[in-house]
């Protein structure tokens, strides 16, 4: 019997000293733990600045090797094949063609291509800070723009023209789901009823021109227009007029064109393809914001 009085004082010895041990590394964790919340961990920005600032040279060096990438990739050929999809074969070097497109044809002009002068657009900043893809492909400056900031001063941001603007109804593309081919289509109609849907290898009646449309889903929509030469420009935004794409390369044919702007630096991806319209040259045509 003394025997096992003496295990069982010994097992409630060993219990309580094991709720001490317990009770002990709580209140060491529920110190370190206000220890953090008064004194959290120093970050590696604080703690270690030169290592930051190798994170922030390894993250240029990362988006120049992706640029480099994207230019040492073989460009894609410009030319449309037969069931007018574009060609996805590689272009040869200094050439916007693959071997087997070598005589692409040209998009047919109607002779009612605007004149092409960039500086209309480019020369004045007022004029290109107010005016954006959708002006420049119908060839339009409106005087009214260039007064939006007048007597505001610098901190003034002046609103772009945007289609169905004219009908009020320019508020629906602020909705993401509305920009897409079918929404923004209609709102372009909207403002200019003459518009013609067309191809790239059909020809415009004399009295207007080609213009195309591509889309970021959810995100953006942008305009070419078709130039005097059959190459095509178009003005991003407040941006000058240019008339290349994404690659650096001219622009044969919208559809065709490099439109990923992310190898670049951006997020726009104009994926979407919408089409070729007829748009009305010399007259007037009223836009609105």
């Amino acid at each position: 019997m003394r025997r096992k009085d003496q295990k069982s004082q010994k097992n409630q010895n060993n219990r309580k000293n094991m709720k001490s041990r317990e009770s002990q590394k709580s209140q060491k964790s529920q110190k370190s733990q206000k220890n953090q919340k008064n004194h959290p961990r120093r970050t590696r920005k604080s703690r270690f600045p030169f290592l930051n600032n190798l994170m922030s040279q390894k993250n240029q060096k990362n988006q120049k090797n992706q640029k480099k990438k994207a230019n040492q990739l073989p460009s894609q050929c410009r030319c449309l094949t037969r069931k007018q999809r574009p060609c996805h074969r590689s272009a040869q070097d200094d050439s916007l063609f693959c071997p087997n497109h070598q005589s692409c044809k040209q998009g047919p002009l109607s002779s009612s291509e605007p004149h092409l002068s960039p500086d209309r657009y480019n020369k004045n900043p007022n004029v290109q800070d107010t005016h954006n893809c959708w002006d420049y492909s119908l060839d339009i400056v409106d005087p009214e723009q260039l007064k939006q900031c007048e007597g505001q001063g610098p901190d003034c941001e002046p609103l772009f023209h945007q289609p169905g603007g004219t009908k009020g109804h320019s508020e629906r593309l602020q909705s993401e789901d509305a920009r897409t081919c079918k929404v923004v289509s209609g709102l372009m109609k909207e403002d200019v009823p003459d518009l013609k849907r067309t191809t790239f290898k059909s020809r415009c009646p004399v009295g207007s021109s080609k213009i195309a449309m591509v889309v970021h889903p959810g995100e953006d929509y942008h305009f070419y227009r078709q130039d005097p030469d059959g190459y095509w420009s178009h003005k991003d935004g407040a941006n000058p007029v240019k008339r290349f794409d994404a690659e650096g390369k001219p622009i044969w044919n919208p559809q065709t064109a490099a439109r990923d702007y992310r190898p670049r630096g951006s997020f726009l991806n104009y994926k979407d393809f919408c089409g070729f319209w007829c748009a009305p040259r010399g007259k007037t045509i009223k836009l609105a914001v």
